[in-house]
C-alpha cells in the first residue's frame, strides 16, 4: 500500500503546480496533509 500512497502524494504535488482553479488545488492540499500519516 506505501507506492499507492507515494504515488498520491506525487499526483497531489503536480496538481498543485498544474491547476488553474481553486478546487483542484484544495483537494491536492488535503491530500499532502493527509497520505504522510498513511505511509508511516
Amino acid at each position: 500500500m506505501v507506492p499507492h500512497h507515494q504515488a498520491a502524494l506525487e499526483m497531489a504535488r503536480i496538481a498543485q503546480r498544474r491547476a488553474e482553479h481553486a478546487e483542484p488545488t484544495q483537494m491536492a492540499a488535503a491530500v499532502l496533509r493527509g497520505q504522510p500519516g498513511e505511509i508511516a
